[in-house]
């Protein structure tokens, strides 16, 4: 009888254990249905559902939200060949993809950590998309007082943006310019401002030497992307401290000091352009209409050295109102300073060869648009025709050397070129402008004499 009791006692014990157990992973269960991410889940995979057109799949990062899976853009698509246990292999940019990816991976670990840490998993997110979203959206942390209209930082429309703001066109065109470059390197469409970091800078830089840069044409780009990331962060967009420039250093090269000697001033000069024209028919299927009149943009570069070396894009937008009293009278575009010259018989000769109609020149009236850009192109191509080492900027640092030479002080270099000049020095050359005549007339007598 005891027995059977005991039996009977067992069994209530045994169901009640059972019970108990079944009960417990039911609502652990429900509890992770309804309010766990599994952060731990995460994971780099080939998404192989769609295959592209090119035979290639997206790469994506994986979470688990509610038992489902949901998938975060990396950006990069690679054949199924070469992908293996998360990592890119066997293409010749697998290091710089799988760095990528690796940025994107702690991104998205940091901030799936920081949601489930502050318990907001349960409180503001309602799906897996939500959060798909929101870490797409490029923020570091979920403000919980942040205006939900607050633009998104992708660096491609806040560098578009950026570039808007200025009237000047060339300083605009200095960041479509570097968006490009960026563009080669990166995908523009997932990339946000938050991606450019230390490791970022440095695979761009190695890509931009690779791509056959100059270390300050790279420059050029790196100050562009430091200049939008610090107009973020004055903007209360993106915080100090993730400032990259503290730890990546802009590299710059001496500049090399481009001047013509006067050896090679005179050969200009004096070149055959009859002989030249007989070796471009020669050649007639080699050189297109490109190189149209090499003449005419060897005398627009001497038109450049006889106004003291002026910009070309101050010279193609001379007006003919620009002249006066045999006296030429402009702001200049780079500096907003004022340029007064005496127009001298050498430069009088070019401009008579050359009228335009809109312009003093004629050089921009081939173009329905004022593209200026074209036309120093078109120069710096048919000047390799007569000496192959120079461009059109050369004009200006071959009239301030031979100025030097000429003991022309600095001062007066610099106002005649367009130059800021602070102090009473530039007051003084100001109210004395026969001293940029009389350098000028110098320099043009030093070219032609014996």
């Amino acid at each position: 009888m005891l027995k059977n009791n005991q039996r009977t006692i067992d069994f209530q014990n045994t169901r009640a254990k059972s019970d108990f157990l079944r009960q417990n992973a039911t609502n652990l269960l429900s509890n992770f249905q309804n309010t766990e991410l599994m952060s731990s889940k995460i994971a780099v995979v080939l998404e192989k559902r769609r295959k592209k057109a090119n035979g290639k799949f997206p790469v994506k990062i994986r979470f688990n939200f509610k038992c489902q899976a949901h998938y975060i853009n990396t950006g990069i698509e690679v054949p199924e060949a070469n992908f293996t246990l998360g990592k890119v292999v066997g293409m010749p940019k697998a290091s710089l993809m799988n760095s990528i990816i690796a940025q994107k991976l702690d991104y998205t670990q940091s901030v799936l950590d920081d949601l489930q840490l502050r318990g907001l998993i349960k409180t503001k997110f309602k799906t897996g998309g939500d959060i798909k979203r929101f870490i797409e959206s490029g923020e570091n942390v979920y403000d919980e007082k942040q205006d939900p209209n607050k633009a998104v930082l992708f660096f491609k429309s806040y560098v578009q943006n950026h570039a808007k703001k200025y009237s000047n066109r060339s300083s605009a065109n200095q960041y479509i310019h570097m968006l490009n470059k960026v563009a080669e390197f990166a995908d523009l469409d997932l990339l946000f401002l938050q991606d450019i970091n230390v490791a970022f800078l440095k695979d761009f830089e190695i890509f931009c030497q690779k791509s056959g840069m100059t270390t300050n044409g790279i420059g050029n780009y790196m100050r562009s992307i430091r200049t939008v990331y610090n107009d973020a962060i004055d903007r209360d967009l993106i915080g100090i401290d993730k400032y990259p420039f503290r730890r990546f250093k802009i590299k710059k090269a001496k500049t090399i000091h481009r001047n013509v000697n006067v050896k090679d001033l005179r050969f200009m000069l004096n070149f055959d352009y009859d002989d030249l024209k007989e070796r471009l028919k020669a050649n007639a299927k080699k050189y297109t209409s490109k190189f149209p009149d090499v003449k005419k943009y060897v005398d627009l570069w001497f038109l450049s050295f006889y106004f003291c070396g002026m910009n070309i894009k101050d010279i193609l937008f001379l007006k003919h109102n620009d002249i006066r009293n045999n006296e030429l009278s402009i702001i200049r575009f780079k500096s907003g300073e004022q340029i007064i010259i005496r127009v001298e018989p050498e430069a009088w000769n070019i401009i008579k060869m050359y009228p335009g109609k809109k312009y003093l020149l004629s050089f921009l009236d081939e173009y329905s648009t004022d593209d200026y850009k074209n036309v120093e192109s078109r120069m710096n191509e048919n000047l390799k025709f007569v000496l192959p080492y120079i461009t059109g900027y050369w004009a200006r640092h071959t009239w301030a050397t031979i100025a030097s030479k000429l003991d022309v002080p600095d001062p007066i270099v610099d106002i005649a070129q367009g130059r800021t000049v602070k102090g009473m020095a530039g007051i003084y050359i100001a109210r004395n402008m026969g001293k940029i005549t009389e350098a000028n007339r110098k320099v043009i007598d030093y070219l032609f004499s014996k």
